[in-house]
């Protein structure tokens, strides 16, 4: 066995004592390891890393955040009046004004197969006009193209 030779997980596994390995060979070894992690590393720090501004998600939730706004925007006064997207509540979902109730779990509640009578009763905060607005505008996210 060369000085140059890396350490090999059989030969640790055969018993053969760290010392018998050169100073050379064990740092070799640790370079391959090294070396051999980076991407996974690299992959790692790219999927956990906060994102810069507000730690929710980076670029593709600014998009989303944006497009939602735009989409806001271009609804009429009786929706706009009842949704609100801001970044730091609930991820910025779009929410019911004055609560934390975001708009996607309502619809849930309806595929869920609760009734429209009975979403007052499951969010006292919402009145059926206000729930009626949260639909609307869930029905212009769903289209290419605004009215």
């Amino acid at each position: 066995m060369s000085a140059n030779s890396p350490i090999l997980p059989s030969q640790v596994q055969m018993g053969i004592p760290k010392e018998f390995f050169s100073q050379t060979a064990q740092a070799t070894n640790l370079e391959n390891v090294v070396n051999q992690t980076r991407p996974q590393q690299t992959l790692f720090e790219h999927l956990f890393r906060p994102a810069a501004t507000n730690g929710y998600g980076g670029e593709a939730a600014r998009a989303n955040i944006s497009f939602l706004r735009a989409k806001l925007e271009n609804s009429p006064a009786s929706v706009r009046s009842v949704i609100a997207i801001e970044s730091g509540v609930m991820h910025g979902n779009p929410i019911f004004q004055g609560t934390r109730i975001p708009v996607y779990q309502v619809i849930e509640e309806l595929a869920d197969g609760t009734r429209l009578e009975e979403l007052p009763e499951c969010f006292p905060s919402l009145s059926h006009q206000t729930v009626q607005a949260g639909l609307d505008f869930a029905i212009r996210l769903l289209r290419i193209y605004d009215d």
